[in-house]
């Protein structure tokens, strides 16, 4: 589960939910790019 998008008062929100793969294919997420990279994925 990914919660955001921000912190604080912009945070708090479910912005995506499911596998690390799953959520590493969506822009939506903030964390993406980072899960993408961990991964080793382009």
């Amino acid at each position: 589960m990914d919660i955001g998008p921000g912190a604080g008062e912009d945070g708090g929100k479910i912005v995506m939910a499911g596998t690390p793969d799953v959520i590493a294919q969506h822009d939506a997420s903030r964390t993406a790019r980072y899960l993408r990279e961990a991964m080793g994925a382009p």
